[in-house]
């Protein structure tokens, strides 16, 4: 049995969104790069030609800062997620108390799972996880035993797309705007 405890920060919280949605913030910069670059180029006399930079500039920024409000509108919002948090873990599952409420996490029924030199983020959907740093272990030994048996428990999940594919597709919808915007305008 290997227990852990600990309190969720923002900090651990924003490198655990950083684990699971890791391409945002690539995104976030290519388009506000293009967005200046674009801004550069525009006919400052045509009010009309600064519309496409503009939105590239301002939703490349949203993108870049959306998880620092996420973490923060998180725990605004949950005053569950700063909550001290006990736990334990085997091979059959991870069991997590605070004092509202116990969850029992068995590993075969977990969405996925993924470790990381730092973190172990149990998913338990798509959208729901659990993130369990470093910091919640007594010793080294406990840690790296919570990650082996993490390593080893089954996915339901499908193999996560590549972030260059993602970095693709989002140049093919610049593009194909960029494209449109360009026949309407003229």
């Amino acid at each position: 049995m290997i227990r852990f405890e600990g309190t969720l920060t923002p900090a651990i919280y924003r490198r655990g969104l950083a684990v699971s949605g890791g391409s945002m913030p690539l995104v976030g910069l290519a388009l506000t790069v293009a967005g200046v670059i674009n801004l550069c180029f525009a006919d400052l006399t045509a009010p009309v030609s600064w519309a496409m930079p503009s939105f590239l500039l301002i939703f490349g920024v949203t993108l870049l800062f959306m998880p620092r409000m996420t973490v923060t509108r998180a725990f605004a919002t949950d005053k569950l997620l700063s909550e001290p948090i006990t736990g334990e873990a085997d091979e059959q599952g991870v069991r997590m108390e605070i004092a509202h409420g116990r969850s029992d996490l068995p590993w075969a029924m977990m969405h996925k799972v993924v470790v990381t030199p730092t973190l172990v983020i149990i998913y338990q959907s798509a959208q729901l996880l659990r993130i369990v740093p470093r910091e919640f272990f007594a010793d080294e030994e406990s840690w790296e035993a919570f990650r082996r048996l993490a390593a080893a428990a089954p996915s339901v999940a499908k193999p996560p797309r590549g972030p260059i594919r993602v970095v693709l597709l989002w140049i093919v919808i610049i593009v194909a705007v960029f494209v449109v915007w360009t026949l309407f305008k003229g």
